[in-house]
């Protein structure tokens, strides 16, 4: 309940090894790229052009400010599976699928953008274990698919959700205030320009 461990630290130390998880999965950067793709032709085309590696920061900088509340989410619908099925096995430490669809339901994820056929391919997209018999990690991955429960969530797949269903929600509005705060930004640059500097007496 009150234990000393369950700190902010602890909380950003865990999501930081599940961010280096993710980004191992060319899914997710793809995903990312793509995204950000969208939002930069339709809004900031006379603007300054991001890369994929700077959004990248912006989505593990929120990420890591509600690091407390995400991880302490992923450990409740981990027991409420547990709890389901009276095992004692690795489903205490993974998110299965009816519990990750009633966290939908809680959260009210669902609306006119956002169905119910969205969230299940969600799922479906996060929980794909990709293979890489050649890579340079090919060890570390065979171990991390060995352990990884083949219909639920492991903690980096939950995170991987919740990103997906929040570009989903919010990715027309949050493409417009990128916009806008770039539009401030330049504006701000303008004005510095014609600025005459003061003369010496």
């Amino acid at each position: 309940g009150k234990d000393f461990l369950d700190d902010g630290q602890l909380y950003r130390k865990a999501l930081n090894k599940d961010w280096r998880r993710l980004m191992n999965e060319d899914r997710f950067f793809k995903f990312v790229d793509r995204e950000d793709d969208h939002a930069q032709a339709s809004h900031l085309k006379d603007e300054e052009v991001e890369t994929v590696e700077d959004e990248m920061d912006e989505v593990k900088e929120a990420l890591f400010d509600w690091a407390g509340p995400l991880l302490r989410m992923f450990d409740f619908y981990c027991l409420q599976g547990a709890a389901s099925t009276n095992s004692n096995d690795t489903t205490a430490f993974s998110v299965s699928e009816n519990c990750y669809h009633s966290m939908c339901v809680d959260l009210q994820f669902v609306d006119k953008k956002c169905s119910k056929a969205f969230l299940s391919r969600v799922f479906v997209q996060v929980n794909v274990e990709a293979e890489d018999e050649n890579g340079t990690d090919a060890k570390g991955r065979a171990q991390q698919n060995m352990i990884n429960e083949d219909r639920a969530l492991m903690r980096f797949e939950f995170i991987e959700a919740i990103v997906r269903v929040a570009v989903q929600k919010y990715k027309e509005a949050a493409s417009a205030r990128e916009w806008t705060n770039g539009r401030r930004k330049k504006r701000r640059r303008k004005k510095r320009k014609r600025k005459r500097p003061r003369k010496l007496r």
